[in-house]
This record gives structure tokens, sequence and C-alpha cells, in this order.
């Protein structure tokens, strides 16, 4: 199932959801599946990761992770949190086997 939908285009058409989901109504119910549906293309292939990187899917999720702690809402908790993993998971295949100092890097890239 992962396979045909990175080769129909529905790795963006998720990612393009998930940024103009609301959190509120129909659009909460939309947003489990969303996740759910990410979370299953992120684990089950290396290629579904790298494109995922490539169209910005963490920058994505890290707007719409904003937008539900800024609601304030305890029932969206628990979408944020699986975001944070799939950014989590997308991020550390992004680095890869390297060391501390690089991600010390990276912090320090991303304050300044």
């Amino acid at each position: 199932m992962a396979r045909v939908i990175v080769e129909c285009g529905g790795l963006e058409s998720i990612l393009s959801r998930l940024s103009s989901v609301t959190c509120s109504g129909s659009g909460r119910h939309l947003l489990a599946v969303l996740t759910k549906l990410l979370g299953y293309c992120i684990k089950s292939s290396s290629m579904n990761r790298d494109r995922l990187i490539l169209h910005g899917a963490i920058g994505t999720m890290l707007g719409v992770f904003e937008r539900l702690i800024r609601k304030n809402d305890a029932s969206l908790h628990s979408n944020a949190e699986v975001l944070l993993q799939h950014m989590n998971t997308l991020l550390m295949h992004w680095l890869g086997d390297s060391t501390l100092s690089t991600v010390s890097r990276l912090i320090m890239l991303w304050e300044c």
C-alpha cells in the first residue's frame, strides 16, 4: 500500500492536506487518519522517508504541531505527540549514524 501511495503522489497529497487540516469538527478525525497514514508510510520504507524529507515534511509537521499546541486542547495532544515521533524518525533517518557533535552543530545553526 505504501508503494502505491508513493507512485500516485500520495505523500505530497498527505502533506498538503495535513498542512491545511483544521483542529475542530471533522478536521480532528482527518488529522488522526492522516497522521496514522503518514506513520505507516514512514515506517514502511527508507525511500518514503527520503521523499518526505525532500518535500518538506518536517516543516509541515512542525507547523501543524504548533497549531495543535496553541489550541491548548488536551484531546489534540496525542496527535501532537504522534507528529513529534514522526519528525523524530525523519530527523534520525536524515542524520543517519551521525555523532552528537553533528547534532550539536545543527542545533547551533538552528539557533542562529
